[in-house]
Order: structure tokens, then sequence, then C-alpha cells
């Protein structure tokens, strides 16, 4: 990092204050890994990223299991009150593995 480059750090340095994760991906290949310990950054900007959160979505399931297909809510809240009963009557989360 440098004067020139400085505030192209910054969403980085903003994201570590806030207890983010830093990732890391020297070889811009796409496999992003959690940087551990960061003292300073040396590398280019682009090859830093602020972990993305995962998706949490839920969804409706029956009593053996069975999901019910293509429909999915942001909220528990919103497939509690989507819920028609019946079959499909179970409320299960999906969380997103990153």
């Amino acid at each position: 990092m440098n004067s020139s480059n400085a505030a192209q750090y910054l969403p980085l340095v903003q994201a570590l204050a806030d207890g983010k994760t830093i990732q890391f991906d020297p070889s811009e290949s796409g496999d992003w890994g959690d940087v551990t310990n960061i003292t300073m950054f040396n590398d280019d900007p682009k090859l830093y990223r602020i972990k993305p959160e995962p998706i949490v979505m839920y969804g409706l399931k029956n009593a053996k299991g069975e999901p019910w297909h293509g429909v999915s809510f942001k909220t528990y809240r919103e497939a509690e009150i989507y819920c028609p009963g019946g079959e499909f009557n179970i409320v299960f989360k999906m969380v997103e593995e990153i």
C-alpha cells in the first residue's frame, strides 16, 4: 500500500476494524483463503476481498423431509406465514456454504 493506492484499501481496513474476515487469492484463480494475520497490505488490492456473508433462506418440507421445490423465503416469519398447512407444514433453514 502506498499513497497512490491507499484509498483502494479503505474498505478492507474498515472491514478489519468491524471484525470481518479478509480473504486473499494470490493467483487470481477464484480460490479465496482466509487471512489470519494481516500486518500490512503488500499486494495489489484486487487480490484481497471481504469474505462474503453466507446466504440464509427458509423453505417448507413435509413430515417425510421432502422439500417443497421452487419455494424459498428470506425470513423464517415469511415462510411461517406462507405455510399452507396440510402436507408441507415444516419450516427449515438453508445456509449457503462459502
